[in-house]
């Protein structure tokens, strides 16, 4: 076996979703111990609602408390695989790591399009948009990528990657990382469940429209990472208003996707009274005939399921987040999608889908040949049993 513990690392508390999509029990079946290192008070003082209750999740609250740990483990056989984006404010985290001689992973997964042409362009558009405290920022997180160049700061031994382009999702310093890693084909989360979900027995169509909620008024990581988000009414009537024009429009009803953090919608309907369903995107993904969303990570479903995809935008979102229209341009010219502004007259629905760019944006961001049509879980597993 190449390792007998895996510990992950997230400065979050523990979620019922990472337990199950990063493999707790399957790890735990095979004699595999499994540990949460907790190191969320070293960085955040924000709680986290409906942390999931593990046994053997560790809490680090100071950094004197992880040397301690990390002192008292046998590291010759652990693998310790980083939840946390490598940048500025975790170096020290990362030194510690450095300085103990971890074996370290990660899971390069979730990645998105380059929405900047060039270095250049990021600086610019930071500094016009954000003034000098985001261009500070970027320069320290330029010098986070330097650490990793010179060896103050190891690279990750191994680079669980879902797609050709999925080390961009991990932070600064992929680059340096991709250059001394073992690479690890595996697929994202969302297609490791399109593969389950495309072998079951087709459903009857119903002609409907599926909306990709991202719970953008209420999203926890508004709070956590304190980002500017949109006002709820606002928002919801917008949305609304074009949803009623886009029904009157194709005959198609839309059905509302909830994101899976949107406890809110178990107690209130802000899409007037339009159906909501818990946890079954891919299911209503692969029975609609069209797909709406504005930047979704879920943009995988319809584009596995080959389904038109509309991303929608209106004035009001991209005031409020300023690289919005950058993002959805990216996807758009990736995928071959269509984007429709929520404020416009005019309904554009694409007759169809651009089957090349689909299967590159798979490849680029999604699977690769060689891990397509197997489950990240068993390719996980295999590698941890040292049977690969």
């Amino acid at each position: 076996m190449k390792f007998k513990k895996i510990v992950y690392v997230g400065y979050f508390p523990l979620t019922n979703v990472i337990y199950n999509d990063y493999y707790f029990e399957a790890l735990l079946q095979n004699n595999i111990l499994v540990e949460y290192l907790d190191v969320t008070a070293l960085f955040f003082n924000v709680d986290l609602i409906n942390e999931f209750s593990y046994k053997d999740t560790v809490k680090i609250s100071s950094y004197k408390d992880l040397e301690k740990y990390l002192i008292g483990q046998d590291n010759s056989q652990n693998l310790y695989i980083s939840f946390i984006g490598y940048e500025w404010r975790v170096v020290k985290l990362f030194r510690i790591f450095t300085k103990h001689k971890l074996f370290t992973g990660v899971f390069g997964r979730g990645a998105f399009p380059n929405i900047y042409d060039s270095t250049v362009t990021k600086y610019i558009f930071n500094i016009k948009n954000f003034g000098l405290n985001r261009l500070s920022i970027m320069v320290k997180n330029r010098l986070a990528r330097l650490f990793k160049i010179y060896g103050y700061v190891k690279t990750y031994n191994y680079i669980f990657r879902a797609g050709s382009d999925g080390h961009i999702a991990f932070g600064y310093g992929n680059d340096i990382d991709l250059l001394n890693a073992e690479i690890i084909n595996v697929n994202t989360i969302d297609y490791d469940k399109f593969l389950i979900e495309r072998e079951k027995k087709e459903a009857f169509k119903d002609d409907y429209a599926v909306f990709l909620d991202q719970y953008f008024p209420y999203h926890p990581d508004t709070i956590y990472f304190n980002i500017k988000t949109v006002e709820a009414n606002r928002y919801y009537s917008e949305l609304n208003a074009f949803f009623e024009k886009f029904e009157k429009r194709t005959n198609k009803r839309v059905i509302i996707a909830a994101h899976p953090k949107a406890a809110k919608y178990n107690t209130e309907n802000p899409f007037n009274g339009r159906e909501i369903i818990f946890y079954k995107p891919n299911e209503l993904v692969k029975n609609a005939s069209l797909v709406l969303t504005h930047n979704s990570t879920a943009v995988c479903f319809p584009i596995c399921y080959k389904k038109k995809l509309i991303l929608l935008t209106n004035e009001y979102l991209e005031e409020t987040f300023l690289d919005y229209k950058l993002s959805l341009n990216a996807i758009k010219n990736a995928s071959g999608c269509a984007i429709i502004s929520m404020d416009s007259e005019e309904l554009n629905i694409p007759t169809g889908i651009n089957e090349d760019l689909y299967m590159d944006y798979s490849y680029k961001y999604l699977t690769s040949e060689a891990s397509e049509f197997e489950l990240s879980q068993n390719i996980f597993l295999d590698f941890i049993a040292n049977k690969r």
